[in-house]
């Protein structure tokens, strides 16, 4: 899995304009036996000492790990986690007040995932609002939904019970004939 980082990490970087986005790649190991709580607990330590090498430009790793490249497909990363926090309307607002500049926020589609799925959150007004991208030539839009089904079954499961083990999360029997075309949608396509 990979987390999108700012890549501003310097002070004398946050107000230089320019994208500067650098991937982190994360790895955990989800073992039936554990609750939630600690394996939640374990990623978490994971993320943090991430973060530790964020300034490691991602393509750099890429190079030295000798990655066979596939065109339109990252080569480490499958998934990505990506948080957005910018607040556009209170952005807006100081701009308007200081008389500089005016921004308005303008709707937009990004379309295609650089990666097979990326689950993208924002939290803005105590709420978080989740978008799911995706690889389009890989999942259809029905194939995406169900995983979105799935995703927001296990998350009620989670909330009800955060010392649930990982072997008990259950999804419903109405999403189970999903699961299935979604497991036999992918081992089409990739040999995982």
């Amino acid at each position: 899995m990979g987390i999108a980082t700012a890549g501003r990490s310097e002070a004398d970087m946050q107000n230089i304009v320019g994208m500067f986005v650098n991937m982190l790649p994360v790895k955990a190991q989800p073992i039936e036996y554990k609750t939630f709580a600690a394996f939640l607990k374990e990623v978490h330590e994971i993320v943090l000492k991430a973060y530790e090498n964020q300034d490691y430009p991602y393509e750099e790793l890429i190079k030295k790990m000798k990655l066979q490249r596939h065109p339109g497909r990252d080569p480490l990363i499958d998934a990505a986690f990506t948080r957005h926090d910018f607040d556009y309307e209170a952005s807006a607002r100081t701009m308007q007040e200081t008389g500089d500049l005016k921004i308005t926020p303008y709707p937009y589609e990004p379309g295609n995932s650089n990666f097979l799925l990326d689950l993208e959150f924002t939290e803005a007004d105590e709420k978080i609002d989740l978008r799911l991208r995706y690889f389009a030539n890989v999942f259809k839009e029905s194939t995406v939904r169900a995983i979105t089904q799935h995703y927001l079954e296990i998350l009620k499961q989670i909330i009800g019970n955060i010392n649930i083990l990982l072997k008990d999360i259950k999804i419903s029997s109405h999403l189970e004939g999903s699961r299935k075309d979604i497991l036999v949608g992918i081992d089409k396509e990739f040999d995982f």
